[in-house]
């Protein structure tokens, strides 16, 4: 499942849940995207802020490893953390302790939580 785009000429090292693309063109669309290279914004956004690394809602961009190394390592981390946060911010955690249900009770609880899970999406989780 892919959770966002990061578009660089260069190699970057994320997570296989990021699509690393060299183009624009081919992001998914929808998803939060992280441009990388001052020239880029530059030609392709006139109107930018410098200072400010947010395009639109779901664009940002960050400078170049060559063009200021602190600011691009700063950058792609908290464009990643954002991103695994805002991912994770609707799910909700139930906990249930299975020492203290008899077996009757788990398999009940099991199976109401199994039906939730596949009406409700795959914002849930169950584990034992």
């Amino acid at each position: 499942m892919l959770i966002a785009n990061i578009v660089s000429v260069a190699n970057v090292n994320v997570s296989c849940d990021f699509n690393v693309v060299k183009s624009l063109d081919l992001t998914v669309q929808g998803l939060p995207t992280l441009i990388i290279g001052w020239d880029y914004i530059k030609k392709h956004y006139p109107d930018y802020d410098i200072i400010d690394r947010k395009l639109s809602d779901n664009l940002y961009w960050t400078f170049k490893k060559t063009e200021r190394r602190e600011l691009h390592e700063e950058d792609i981390y908290n464009f990643v953390e954002r991103v695994y946060k805002q991912l994770t911010k609707d799910i909700k955690y139930t906990f249930i302790d299975p020492i203290i249900f008899d077996r009757k009770t788990i398999i009940k609880l099991k199976k109401k939580i199994n039906k939730k899970i596949f009406c409700q999406g795959p914002k849930k989780k169950f584990s034992l």
